[in-house]
């Protein structure tokens, strides 16, 4: 009776425990798996937002230089006119002191904040807004090389003299870096020479009709203010958020601390004062290697001190800007609720434990002492030795046990007399019970052979097909630039002629100086790009990326070797099969003539080698300087030749 009065309240408290634990565990993983979800879901919209709200801030300099831009081609602005350039710039100024409710963020200066102008003479012209006084700079023949400063009423009329400053526009960043450049650009990122606060302007070069550099207009945007405007964004107070430039140096940071050395130099995001930025950064520049990589398009977590922090990286690409902007939202502040909601299930969890085990124990104890009783009964049977006063006390019970204690003492005489049948009977049952047990755990152990197979093929069956990977071709391939114009139903067509090739690493998938006769896409694995006459490392590509593209659309022979560094899955589009569907829909020729023509336009060394080669193969002229006048002309030729289209 001790098994049966220790075994009761186990089971009962045993039951519960697990059902508790089980509950708890569930519960906790349920709980992390909705808060992941969650936090991905707030980070890609917060980080959006961020992108977004940053990008509109930056594109007001782009837009009152692209303004300036057009009043100076149609002549309505005259750089060289300095009273009225400088009435021009002051009332520029002025656009930005009110904003609109819905801006966002409250206050922020819609408008522009300093703008000026220099020439190749060195005269220069600024305009800027500080403190809600506006300040003018002017250099000219007469003050050389001197600048002047003057403060500007509410009508934009001078104050006496303020200060003066030597100063050479044509010395600067912001100048230097427009000379040679045709077109709207971002200055690097430099010390003003007036505080010796760090910024980056919008840079327009002015050429005269002879094609002389005439003059650089720039629009200042200060660090300072870049993380002011991040600090005053409308996104979660539980995320953090920084930008960093194409060599790891803050741009803004949505925590107040400095941008700069005390010698006025950018400050390293792995050497800001907060930690959170420091160590993230540290992981994002040598782990992820983000400045070398294209970002990940959805968010991912890292382990920081323990602690899980959830992360999105985006880039300005859209504005010409070598900047990644880094948003941060740590899983702690989701998770204190549900670790609170877990201690809170536990506490009530053993609460319910402690008060089971006490009605369990209470309920053994009136139900085995009865059971003990008769037990005791039973033995005395057994030894002979049988005294009805046993259960004395059992059988005034009115319940089931005492019902069973007066049949049981009725019946006692009756088993005494046939005990000794009863044992023969007894032993005969004891062996055949065995053999059941036998032949039952026999079948129990071929029943769990045949389950573990089971199980075992089914694992295999499992790791075989997430061996298999599931790729979109259509989607990578409306990726390549020279098929973005294709229609779904050429996609579709490029997929049926194409075909899938399968790697191991190590090998070489095409060899320079060989006949560029396919086009390669990589589906999954990375090969490495180099050229083995100077033994030349060019590239490593990886999923989604392509090659072979300009070899088989010009007929040239390969200019690198490609070998794969991992087992590689390629897809592969010959030029029999391209063939084909050239000709079978002539127009597409003519559209990758162009796209070809316009990325090797867009990339000038690389159109002047493609020339030196075309020369060296015999295709144009030794003394016909004509290709890159002709260029599109010379690609229509070339494939319509190749292809017979």
């Amino acid at each position: 009776m001790a098994e049966i009065r220790k075994l009761l309240p186990t089971v009962v408290v045993l039951q519960i425990f697990v059902a508790m634990g089980v509950t708890s565990w569930l519960s906790y993983v349920s709980a992390r798996k909705e808060v992941e979800q969650l936090v991905n879901k707030i980070i890609v919209q917060e980080s959006n937002l961020t992108k977004y709200q940053v990008t509109k801030y930056l594109s007001v300099p782009q837009f009152f230089q692209k303004m300036n831009q057009i009043a100076i081609a149609n002549g309505n602005l005259n750089v060289e006119n300095f009273p009225n350039l400088e009435r021009y710039f002051w009332r520029q100024v002025q656009l930005g002191q009110t904003s609109a409710p819905d801006d966002a963020t409250s206050g922020e200066e819609k408008g522009i904040s300093y703008i000026f102008y220099g020439n190749a003479r060195g005269d220069f012209l600024g305009v800027e807004r500080q403190d809600g006084k506006s300040l003018m700079r002017i250099r000219t023949q007469e003050t050389a090389p001197q600048r002047v400063f003057y403060e500007l009423d509410a009508q934009g009329k001078r104050s006496p003299e303020v200060r003066r400053q030597e100063y050479d526009p044509r010395d600067r960043p912001w100048y230097q870096a427009a000379q040679g450049r045709r077109k709207l650009l971002w200055s690097p990122i430099y010390a003003s020479s007036s505080d010796r606060s760090l910024g980056i302007n919008s840079v327009l070069p002015i050429y005269d009709n002879s094609g002389a550099l005439r003059g650089v207009m720039a629009v200042e945007v200060s660090l300072a203010q870049i993380s002011e405007f991040l600090r005053g964004l409308k996104t979660s107070q539980m995320s953090k958020a920084f930008i960093i430039d194409g060599s790891g140096k803050l741009v803004g940071t949505s925590v107040a601390e400095p941008l700069s050395t005390q010698d006025n130099q950018q400050v390293l995001a792995t050497q800001s004062l907060d930690p959170m930025i420091q160590e993230t950064a540290k992981k994002l520049l040598s782990d992820y290697k983000i400045l070398q990589n294209p970002p990940q398009p959805e968010p991912f977590s890292l382990e920081i001190d323990g602690d899980r922090l959830f992360v999105q990286v985006s880039t300005l690409q859209e504005m010409e800007l070598d900047w990644r902007i880094i948003l941060m939202i740590p899983e702690a502040v989701f998770m204190d609720r549900v670790y609170a909601n877990v201690r809170t299930t536990l506490l009530l969890g053993f609460a319910a434990l402690g008060g089971a085990v006490a009605v369990c124990l209470i309920t053994s104890r009136w139900i085995v002492k009865p059971i003990a009783l008769l037990d005791r009964a039973a033995q005395e049977i057994q030894a002979e030795e049988f005294n009805p006063k046993t259960l004395v006390n059992t059988i005034k019970r009115d319940d089931e046990l005492g019902q069973l204690a007066r049949v049981f003492q009725e019946m006692a005489v009756k088993i005494y007399n046939r005990e000794k049948g009863m044992k023969k009977q007894m032993d005969r049952l004891r062996i055949e019970q065995e053999q059941a047990s036998v032949a039952s755990k026999l079948a129990t152990v071929n029943q769990k052979s045949s389950l573990q197979e089971l199980l075992k093929q089914s694992q295999t069956l499992r790791i075989k097909e997430k061996r298999i990977p599931n790729f979109n071709i259509s989607d990578l391939l409306k990726k390549v630039k020279y098929f973005q114009s294709f229609s779904e139903a050429d996609i579709q067509e490029m997929i049926k002629i194409g075909y899938q090739k399968q790697l191991p690493e190590a090998s070489y998938v095409c060899r320079e100086d060989e006949p560029g006769d396919a086009f390669y896409l990589i589906l999954t694995g990375t090969v490495e790009m180099y050229v083995e006459k100077i033994n030349k490392f060019l590239a490593n590509l990886s999923d989604g990326n392509f090659f072979g593209e300009l070899s088989l659309l010009l007929g040239i022979p390969q200019t690198a070797t490609v070998r794969t560094t991992t087992d590689t899955l390629l897809f592969v589009i010959d030029r029999h099969g391209l063939q084909t569907l050239l000709q079978r829909d002539r127009e597409l020729a003519d559209e990758i003539a162009i796209e070809l023509h316009q990325h090797l336009d867009e990339h000038q060394g690389e159109l002047d080698e493609r020339q030196e080669m075309f020369k060296n193969w015999g295709l144009i002229a030794e003394d016909d300087n004509s290709f890159n006048d002709n260029t599109l002309t010379l690609i229509r030729q070339r494939i319509t030749t190749i292809f017979e289209v």
